[in-house]
């Protein structure tokens, strides 16, 4: 008779740990972005939470994030479409046409709103995941 001599291995850390703490670093970068109005950065940081968070994405979170980036994606045809209203002395016809443009400043407003949506959700769904903040339950023994 054969013996299985096959030994059952088990990691000697654990993952999730790791993957806490590199949410902890983007979670700090896309705040300071955040707060710097840097949105060529903050974007991309978001992006990277996104996919430290994704494997575990209940379907319904899922189909939110999927709204979020479409509506990330209709903005950034807004970026391209439409140009800042420069200031200047203009006949009653270019006021009129210009009327119906997003001015730079209002671009920008729209599209860190909708990336301040996203962290706000991205951070909810780390949460329900059980990475991010917790609150100890009066029932749990105090850990001494």
């Amino acid at each position: 008779m054969e013996e299985n001599t096959e030994k059952s291995s088990k990691s000697f850390f654990n993952a999730s740990q790791l993957q806490i703490q590199r949410l902890n670093e983007l979670w700090t970068l896309a705040c300071k972005y955040r707060l710097e109005g840097n949105l060529e950065r903050y974007r991309p940081t978001l992006l990277a939470i996104y996919v430290e968070l994704s494997a575990d994405f209940t379907p319904e979170q899922e189909k939110t994030i999927n709204k979020i980036k479409k509506d990330l994606a209709e903005l950034d045809k807004l970026k391209i479409k439409l140009n800042p209203v420069k200031t200047s002395f203009k006949t009653e016809e270019e006021s009129q046409k210009n009327s119906n443009r997003l001015t730079l400043r209002e671009k920008r407003k729209r599209i860190f709103n909708q990336l301040l949506s996203y962290e706000i959700f991205l951070k909810k769904c780390e949460k329900a995941q059980g990475k991010g903040l917790k609150y100890q339950d009066e029932s749990d023994e105090e850990i001494q």
